[in-house]
């Protein structure tokens, strides 16, 4: 029996491990950089307190996912905002806050207390 294997060239999004794929990719292609990039998967933030640094590394970023065929969506970028909104924090130049509503739904939410309960509470929000 014959059996072949096929690299994919593209994640599979609804696959389990999809988010941690992308994730892993990001990290190593960004690894050089991550003194002022960070990433969480489609999440990717440049900084630095210098506007002349900020174009300088926010050129070698766009170059980098060029290179690499990643396209970003112009609509979904914020570029030199002194505030945003980003991974269900509000971000600005002094400091950090949680959005209440994503904290009052975090509080709300009641965890599972069986196994099957506990599988389907993964399976949904893509852990499993």
């Amino acid at each position: 029996m014959h059996y072949s294997f096929k690299q994919l060239i593209i994640a599979l999004i609804s696959y389990c491990n999809s988010l941690a794929y992308a994730q892993r990719y990001i990290n190593r292609l960004l690894c050089n950089y991550k003194h002022f990039i960070k990433a969480f998967i489609d999440n990717i933030v440049i900084f630095l307190d210098l506007f002349e640094n900020y174009l300088k590394h926010l050129n070698i970023a766009l170059n980098i996912f060029n290179r690499k065929g990643i396209s970003i969506s112009p609509t979904k970028s914020y570029i030199s905002f002194f505030s945003v909104e980003l991974l269900s924090f509000y971000i600005n130049a002094l400091s950090l806050f949680t959005i209440k509503e994503y904290t009052e739904a975090f509080r709300k939410i009641i965890f599972p207390r069986n196994l099957k309960d506990l599988e389907i509470y993964l399976s949904a929000t893509s852990f499993l």
